[in-house]
């Protein structure tokens, strides 16, 4: 059973769900510091993948099917990560939430989403980091945004946990599931405790249309939660 270092996601994780191949490296050559929502993928890397499980069961009526999935990590070896947050265990954070996503399991998304109380936002923590990095490393960072494709290919944003499961929930009735490709984590260079990453991603419609998704992604590694979401069309 992986998902170790993911106390939170307990509930959620199951014996074979997530399966790491063993032969599993990390590219070098990875953008360190830059912009982490440029999911463009080092020109000499050869991509090393983590193997996903197909979608978990829904009770929608009728959900899309995606093929069993990889993500390639494409990372820095050696790169300084946080606790909670080798490249590994983000790969793993991000598949639990496509799973969720794919269930339409809104339970497992409150898990993996930051807490609606007790949280700080992002631009706040940029001060508290100048003067105490540990506090701002141990704050649970608030939810910044949600942003993907609706039922009509539009772009939604949402900004609440609530709106996010009204979303996922309107998505799983439609039979819309998502599988993830690529993910870029970059290690942190101005706030404790985040990792940033690209995220490449392909959305499979209920109707059978196949979108290919980029943008970016945050993970609060103190608290293992995904607080950034932000994909749109290719």
């Amino acid at each position: 059973m992986i998902c170790r270092g993911f106390s939170q996601l307990r509930r959620i994780c199951a014996p074979a769900v997530l399966a790491v191949s063993a032969s599993v490296t990390l590219l070098g050559g990875c953008l360190v510091g830059g912009d982490s929502s440029d999911p463009t993928l080092s020109p000499d890397a050869t991509p090393t993948a983590i193997a996903t499980g197909t979608p978990e069961a829904s009770n929608s009526s009728a959900p899309s099917e995606p093929p069993p999935s990889s993500i390639t990590i494409d990372a820095e070896a050696g790169a300084d990560w946080p606790e909670n947050c080798q490249p590994e265990q983000v790969a793993e954070l991000v598949d639990a939430f496509t799973r969720a996503f794919n269930a339409g399991d809104t339970g497992a998304l409150q898990e993996i989403l930051p807490d609606a109380v007790n949280t700080i936002r992002r631009d706040t923590l940029l001060a508290t980091a100048a003067t105490d990095p540990i506090a701002a490393a141990d704050a649970a960072v608030a939810l910044q945004w949600f942003s993907m494709p609706d039922g009509d290919g539009e772009v939604v944003a949402l900004y609440s946990t609530e709106d996010i499961a009204g979303f996922v929930r309107d998505r799983n009735a439609d039979g819309d599931t998502m599988s993830l490709r690529w993910i870029k984590p970059v290690p942190p260079s101005y706030l404790p405790g985040i990792v940033d990453l690209g995220v490449e991603a392909t959305l499979h419609t209920g109707d059978g249309v196949e979108v290919a998704l980029e943008g970016k992604a945050g993970i609060d590694c103190s608290h293992e939660r995904l607080y950034l979401w932000s994909v749109g069309p290719a």
